[in-house]
């Protein structure tokens, strides 16, 4: 607001003053407080995609500036806003494998002024594998050179196989990675003396690993001439009908429980009679055994981990995992 005033001079003026009687001043007088803001942050730029996922990215761009100061940017996937952040990057989950989306990011200041959107980032989120890569862990016994495996497909071809193995070391561990497709398929461990690999002559044992997720496909110990396992990998579903294959996952001869376990587990089979137990930890130590006379079996003192459960009878072997807390 600019203001004139005059002023009115009455006493006399000394030899330095120099000012006629009733002179007249402009003034600038500001009145009230500041101005509001109303000036929106500049356009985001340089939105990229990273880490792209089947299911996961990151998005990252350049800071915005502002007249005031910029507080916050709102991310967009499509229409809907996922929400504010006052960093430069945000990461972005719960997507689906294989699919397009849009992506844009508005500045705000504390005024709540935004920003014109972005440009548009258009992604497409990777792809389910076709081919997974498993790892076989065989830790053998007294005699390596008695010990070999297959891995055969849905058609019963032989797709990778080993052994035997007479140059490696007695109680050695070999670790074996193989690529396979998507599907289900049969582990075969066999032992040509017709001993297994535990526990008559050293404490061996196998398990078969999915390589990127650690999930665990197959594994055992005790058993005679084979010990055949069904696995899939990928999304395919075991689909057998025969039931002389055993597996870990479920048994109708045999349930152990509670899982995981802490001080006990309770065995329950069909017939104990002249059944015997040994349990054998992943470096193929036996930690206990003993005959099936009862169903409980302490597991105080024993150290948290994987352990296998063979249970021996007359006619069979069962091997299962065992997760101890």
């Amino acid at each position: 607001t600019r203001m004139r005033v005059s002023m009115k001079y009455n006493g006399i003026p000394t030899p330095c003053e120099s000012f006629g009687y009733g002179e007249v001043e402009d003034y600038t007088v500001a009145i009230g407080g500041p101005s509001a803001d109303t000036q929106a942050p500049s356009t985001p730029a340089g939105l990229t995609a990273s880490n792209v996922a089947q299911t996961t990215l990151t998005l990252s761009w350049n800071a915005a500036t502002d007249n005031v100061g910029v507080t916050g940017y709102d991310v967009y996937q499509g229409a809907t806003n996922l929400g504010s952040v006052t960093a430069t990057t945000r990461n972005i989950t719960g997507l689906t494998a294989n699919t397009a989306y849009q992506f844009t990011v508005k500045a705000k200041d504390a005024a709540g002024n935004q920003s014109v959107a972005s440009s548009t980032l258009n992604i497409t989120t990777a792809g389910t594998s076709s081919t997974y890569d498993v790892k076989l862990r065989i830790t053998f016994d007294n005699y390596p050179e008695e010990t070999s495996w297959e891995i055969k497909d849905a058609n019963n071809q032989v797709v990778h196989s080993g052994g035997t193995y007479p140059s490696q070391p007695d109680g050695s561990t070999l670790n074996i990675t193989k690529t396979l497709d998507v599907g289900c398929y049969t582990l075969v461990l066999k032992d040509s003396y017709g001993d297994g690999i535990c526990c008559s002559y050293g404490n061996g044992s196998y398990e078969l690993t999915n390589s990127t997720s650690g999930a665990v496909l197959a594994s055992g110990a005790s058993f005679t001439s084979e010990d055949t396992k069904n696995f899939c990998v990928g999304n395919a579903a075991i689909h057998n009908s025969n039931t002389d294959v055993k597996t870990d996952v479920e048994s109708s001869d045999i349930v152990i429980h509670p899982v995981p376990a802490k001080d006990f587990i309770i065995i329950r089979m069909n017939n104990f009679n002249g059944s015997t137990y040994r349990i054998v930890n992943k470096a193929g130590q036996i930690v206990r055994n003993g005959k099936m006379s009862e169903n409980r079996i302490e597991l105080n003192n024993l150290p948290s981990g994987m352990y296998f459960v063979s249970v021996k009878s007359d006619t069979k072997t069962i091997t299962k995992k065992l997760i101890l807390k």
